[in-house]
């Protein structure tokens, strides 16, 4: 998945789960900024991206990984799941989305870095 050409860098994505290190490269020289939320099993990953910029990352307690990923940004919400042939719902509304945004920032007050 590649930022939407739609999207600016006045834009946040909303990230729960893991990403591909080619969409980062593309976020990065868009200015588009991102918080990430991955499992502690997650953490080990977090140096491959210790050179990006626009990015934050916290990490929740859960030590599940779910081969699934769900972002918000503007008013679209999406999820993938990683499979061998990944699968990308898009849900275009603006009350899922701050629905989608609230919960992320409640899990974000809870995680840590």
């Amino acid at each position: 998945m590649t930022p939407p050409s739609s999207v600016t860098k006045a834009a946040a994505f909303f990230i729960i789960g893991t990403n591909s290190g080619v969409w980062h490269k593309k976020r990065e020289k868009k200015g588009i900024r991102v918080k990430l939320l991955w499992s502690q099993k997650l953490r080990y990953r977090k140096v491959y991206l210790k050179d990006k910029k626009f990015i934050e990352i916290k990490f929740l307690e859960s030590d599940s990984i779910t081969p699934t990923s769900t972002g918000i940004y503007a008013d679209k919400v999406f999820t993938i799941v990683w499979s061998d042939r990944p699968i990308l719902t898009l849900i275009k509304s603006k009350a899922i989305a701050e629905s989608y945004r609230n919960r992320f920032n409640l899990l974000w007050k809870q995680a840590k870095k």
